[in-house]
């Protein structure tokens, strides 16, 4: 198995144990772990964050917090794509799901327990750039363009 924490995340205990819970079944590729944001300063961000996960558990995609792979599904689907600086959590696990539709496997996203993220970026942001900068458009269009995303490099919000 592997297992990709970002540094700005805290993990429970009991996730690992969780992981390899899950990744007994063999047909489990990998998946996520659901996350929340800590601390949050503005409440617009409460509400943002909230419709987020709602949306994300919709369409059964996942952010990079805290996401798990088997070695194999992985190297199969030749790992994160380096040329993206933003939104390969979500890129890649796209192509797990397609991996997993096409092979007969699954992907899993653990809800408990729960990872905790440092919303710092979006309280640093403020709501108009939080928008633009998440928005999966702006993302789409725009995660091969290194200078788009100086917020989170040559900018980076500590």
């Amino acid at each position: 198995m592997l297992v990709f924490i970002d540094a700005d995340t805290l993990v429970p205990e009991t996730l690992f144990v969780r992981i390899a819970e899950v990744m007994k079944d063999e047909k489990c590729l990998g998946g996520g772990v659901a996350v929340e944001y800590f601390p949050v300063e503005r409440t617009w961000i409460k509400y943002y964050v909230a419709l987020w996960l709602f949306m994300a558990r919709l369409v059964r995609t996942t952010q990079g917090a805290a996401q798990f792979y088997r070695r194999s599904a992985f190297e199969q689907i030749k790992g994160y794509d380096e040329t993206i600086f933003v939104g390969e959590d979500m890129e890649i696990h796209t192509r797990l799901k397609r991996l997993a539709q096409s092979s007969g496997g699954r992907i899993e996203l653990i809800t408990d327990p729960k990872v905790t993220s440092s919303a710092r970026k979006f309280d640093k942001l403020g709501m108009v750039r939080t928008l633009f900068f998440t928005h999966p458009v702006t993302m789409f269009l725009a995660w091969r363009a290194r200078w788009v995303w100086k917020y989170w490099y040559e900018q980076a919000i500590r």
